[in-house]
């Protein structure tokens, strides 16, 4: 569980970073405005589903139904967020940021069926490793960040 904590740590000390400021905003075009705003919300998501996991596993409670239910809730909002940034179509000045978050979301939702039968089970041992391989979503979250706010600024592309 630790290392859970640490992963949400870093992945939203790493969104945090990467939103754009208002100038930078004011720059880009309507179609990347929107991509930006819908990214954006994507990665918020992802930030409140990772704090509220972060709450959840402070407390874990893995024999009582609502805990449970909770945590297999927030492996559905994964699930969710994965489907939502697989539909969305990024502007070229943000492809290479958007295919690297989608590869971050799919680790996310790969970890979401194991995770979530890690909890119906009540296995310590399987969501701590589950909770390992949350890593590589880590680190594709923290360069999908970093290629935003590079291509936000112009130095990515188009």
């Amino acid at each position: 569980m630790a290392r859970l904590l640490l992963i949400v740590a870093f992945v939203v000390g790493t969104f945090v970073v990467a939103l754009p400021s208002t100038s930078e905003a004011q720059d880009l075009s309507a179609a990347e405005q929107q991509y930006v705003g819908r990214t954006l919300t994507l990665f918020e998501m992802t930030i409140a589903s990772f704090e509220r996991v972060n709450d959840l596993t402070a407390d874990p409670r893995m024999l009582e139904s609502d805990w449970q239910g909770d945590f297999i809730g927030e492996t559905a909002v994964w699930k969710a967020i994965y489907q939502e940034s697989v539909e969305i179509h990024a502007p070229v000045r943000f492809k290479e940021a958007n295919d690297k978050a989608v590869e971050a979301y799919k680790y996310l939702n790969d970890a979401a069926r194991e995770m979530r039968q890690a909890v119906e089970t009540t296995d310590p041992v399987a969501i701590a490793r589950v909770a390992e391989t949350l890593s590589p979503s880590s680190d594709a979250m923290e360069e999908a960040a970093r290629l935003l706010a590079e291509a936000g600024e112009g130095n990515g592309g188009a």
